[in-house]
């Protein structure tokens, strides 16, 4: 499969050069124009797949609260999934507008 960001490239260089500029402007856009398009499509394809949290045998992600409510008896401790590991956990997030 041929990659499309040189023809992209290309059609960039042309909308931002018109023919009426001069011919030794048009290759610095043309070079600006495919470095940029390079910069933009070429690392999107670099990047590695990582493993989703929804994929079977996925490691649980790693968090941890602070309890911040100075009358609760475990203030300022932090809390994550080793705290309630084995325990059936109901975790509420409300959000008020």
């Amino acid at each position: 499969m041929k990659s499309k960001v040189p023809m992209l490239a290309l059609r960039l260089a042309r909308f931002y050069c018109p023919a009426r500029m001069n011919n030794r402007i048009f290759p610095r856009y043309f070079v600006t124009t495919l470095l940029f398009a390079l910069a933009c499509f070429v690392p999107s394809r670099a990047q590695a797949q990582s493993l989703s949290p929804k994929q079977p045998g996925a490691p649980w992600p790693d968090w941890e609260l602070a309890d911040f409510q100075p009358k609760s008896p475990r203030y300022q401790q932090t809390y994550g999934l080793k705290h309630f590991h084995g325990q059936v956990t109901l975790v509420a997030v409300l959000a008020g507008y």
